[in-house]
């Protein structure tokens, strides 16, 4: 049972990696070429965003199984559950943006972009943890601070970016003046 359990639990965990890196792909489809276009956000998006969560408590519940059942402790549990709260998080944030495509445009454009990259960061510091299942503190903290630096990284690398866009200057209505 416990072997079954631990290869549900990796397959699902494998699952989540998936599902964010299309997340990714939907989310980078989603931002238009011209600024003054609303984003295009399909149901397809929508619904692999929608997806995410739920297969976040999946590996959440297994995890938690497996820990009950007398696998391995340690700090890595706490990393690993803060990585699967945040990714969760960041899937119901992103949802809540998509629900009006008009309003991303500038600071939530640049948070849609810091969890397309910020996710997977997650996911990737997860998978490490599960991996290596370090017993001392700084080794189970530090795959989710730089998972951290990736999201807020991408936050201002996209700011940046929005900030130096140069529009035209308006036409004006009036040629003779």
């Amino acid at each position: 049972m416990h072997s079954a359990l631990l290869g549900f639990h990796v397959t699902v965990a494998l699952g989540l990696s998936i599902m964010l890196g299309v997340q990714c792909v939907e989310l980078g489809r989603i931002v238009p070429a011209d600024a003054d276009e609303p984003p295009r956000i399909t149901r397809a998006s929508t619904l692999v965003i929608k997806l995410v969560p739920m297969i976040t408590a999946v590996v959440a519940v297994t995890g938690g199984i497996l820990v009950g059942t007398g696998s391995e402790g340690g700090p890595w549990i706490g990393a690993g559950v803060i990585a699967a709260v945040v990714i969760a998080g960041l899937a119901f944030w992103t949802l809540r943006q998509l629900r009006d495509p008009y309003v991303i445009r500038g600071r939530t454009l640049s948070g849609v972009r810091a969890v397309q990259w910020g996710a997977p960061s997650f996911v990737l510091a997860g998978t490490f943890l599960m991996a290596v299942r370090p017993r001392d503190v700084p080794t189970a903290v530090i795959p989710i601070v730089l998972a951290v630096a990736v999201a807020v990284g991408a936050y201002f690398a996209s700011e940046k970016a929005r900030q130096q866009i140069v529009r035209p200057p308006a036409r004006s209505s009036n040629p003779g003046s």
